[in-house]
Formats: C-alpha cells, structure tokens, sequence
C-alpha cells in the first residue's frame, strides 16, 4: 500500500467514526484517553477539537503537547476491521478565526460568553505520523506526515 493509499484508506475510517479516542499525557507519563468528536479534520489531518479551558487535557497539552487520536471502522472484530492512529503535537488555542469557525449556539450551554467566552478554546493537533491498519494488513502501516 502506497502513503497516497493508506491516506485514502484512513479518511474513510475518519469519516466513520464519530467519536475517536483522544489522548493526552498526564503529569505522570500515563496516556489519558477519552471519547471526543473532533469539529474538523483537515486534508492533511490536522485535527480540531472544541473544549473548555479548563479542563485536564488543556493543562496536560500546556505540559506536554504530544497527543494522539485513534478512530476504529469495526464491521466484524475477527474479519474485518480497519484503523487510524494520528500521532502530533497538540496547543490549546484561543485564536479568535478559529473560536468563530468552530462556534455553534450549541456550545452557549457550556459557553454563555458564546464565541469570545474565555474559556472556549480549540485544541489544535498537527500530525507527526499516521499508523492505518486493517484486517487485510500483514503489519499496519506507519506514514510520516
């Protein structure tokens, strides 16, 4: 499989999934992983979430900024199964082209402030690397991005 494939092969596992594994390091070196819907993945897997700032991940980014998201197409778990891992480098942003691109009046519940409250922020991951696996692979395939 060619990068160009894998890349293929990766946006359509992205476009399934709607709710991949975000992870982050906590002050101890452990992964921290939860669920999040990204608000936009880019051609070149740029990755953006919408979150508050004060939540554990944005401090854990100010301290290490590597992250990683893993999203999952499972059709049969045994057969037929394929994955992306997007390892990068995460900031916290409070861009303000960013916080309008991203608002929505659904946030107002958790962002009264709307677009310039001072806790909505974007987390902003920019790839290093791209592992595709699915269940046809002999090994996964890493991609420097």
């Amino acid at each position: 499989m060619t990068d160009q494939e894998a890349k293929t092969l990766a946006r359509e596992v992205i476009d399934k999934c709607m709710f991949p594994a975000f992870a982050t390091v906590d002050e101890n070196g452990c992964p921290q992983i939860r669920a999040m819907m990204p608000v936009a993945v880019e051609d070149d897997f740029t990755v953006y979430y919408v979150t508050g700032r004060p939540t554990a991940k944005c401090s854990q980014i100010a301290a290490n900024p590597s992250c990683s998201t893993l999203w999952t197409d499972v059709v049969d778990p045994m057969a037929d199964w394929r994955s992306v891992l997007v390892k990068g480098r995460a900031v916290v942003s409070d861009d303000k082209a960013l916080r309008d691109r991203f608002w929505t009046e659904e946030l107002r519940d958790f962002f009264p402030g709307g677009a310039d409250d001072p806790n909505f922020v974007i987390i902003v991951c920019r790839p290093t690397e791209m592992i595709v696996a699915d269940s046809a692979m002999v090994s996964p395939l890493a991609v420097k991005m």
